[in-house]
C-alpha cells in the first residue's frame, strides 16, 4: 500500500521508512512530494544507489543493516516524525517498540498474517534473516494483534489495514478491532 496523503491533517511532514524498493515502497508518493522530506533506509547496496539516483537531497538515503543498536540516528533524524514506516521482515516489532517513543503522527509496520489472530512475534536476532529461519521465508515479523498490542500502550490504534493484507496503520485516532480487521495475505 502506497501512503498519499496521511489521514491527519496536521502531520508533520517527515517520514522514515526502512525496508524499502526504490520505485515501489509505502511512502513512494510522499517523497515525490515537494513538501517532504524523508529518510529511507535499507541494507541492500544496490536498491540504495539506485534510490539515490531516483530522490532528491529532499530524502536521506542511507544503506544500513538495523539492529537495536544502531537506530539513534533515526530519532533524531526529524524533531518529529509525521510517518515511521517498518517492513524488514523479521525484527519490525522490536524496531516498532524501540522507536514508538518517537511519537510519529502514522505508524505504517509489515504484520505477518500467517501468525493469525494470536500475539506472537519471533524473538529478536541482530542477524535475522526470514530465509534462514523457515524454507519458503515466512517466519519473520509479528501478528497483527501484537503489534495492535503494542501500539495500544503507547495510545496509538489501529486506523486501516492494507488491501494485500500486509500492512498495517496507526494513528492515535485509530480503533478498528484487529480481530475484525484482519486480513490474511494476498499475492
Amino acid at each position: 500500500m502506497v501512503i498519499t496523503r496521511p489521514c491527519e491533517k496536521d502531520v508533520p511532514r517527515t517520514f522514515v521508512e526502512f525496508g524499502f524498493h526504490p520505485i515501489e515502497f509505502n511512502c513512494a508518493e510522499l517523497a515525490r512530494g515537494p513538501e517532504w522530506r524523508g529518510l529511507l533506509i535499507d541494507g541492500n547496496a544496490r536498491q540504495v544507489a539506485d534510490a539515490r539516483a531516483l530522490f532528491s537531497d529532499r530524502i536521506k538515503i542511507v544503506e544500513a543493516f538495523l539492529t537495536l543498536d544502531n537506530l539513534d540516528f533515526i530519532k533524531n533524524q526529524f524533531p518529529k516524525i509525521g510517518v515511521l514506516s517498518i517492513d524488514v521482515d523479521g525484527n519490525d516489532y522490536w524496531f516498532l517498540e524501540e522507536l514508538i517513543h518517537t511519537e510519529p503522527s502514522v505508524i505504517c509496520v509489515e504484520y505477518n498474517s500467517s501468525f493469525g489472530l494470536e500475539p506472537v512475534t519471533v524473538p529478536y536476532d541482530a542477524a535475522f534473516d526470514r530465509h534462514q529461519k523457515h524454507p519458503r521465508g515466512w517466519y519473520h515479523g509479528a501478528s497483527l494483534t501484537a503489534l495492535s498490542k503494542l501500539c495500544a500502550t503507547h495510545g496509538y490504534g489501529l486506523a486501516a489495514i492494507s488491501s494485500a493484507g500486509t500492512n498495517a496503520f496507526f494513528t492515535r485516532a485509530g480503533s478498528l478491532d484487529p480481530k475484525s480487521a484482519w486480513k490474511p495475505y494476498v499475492t
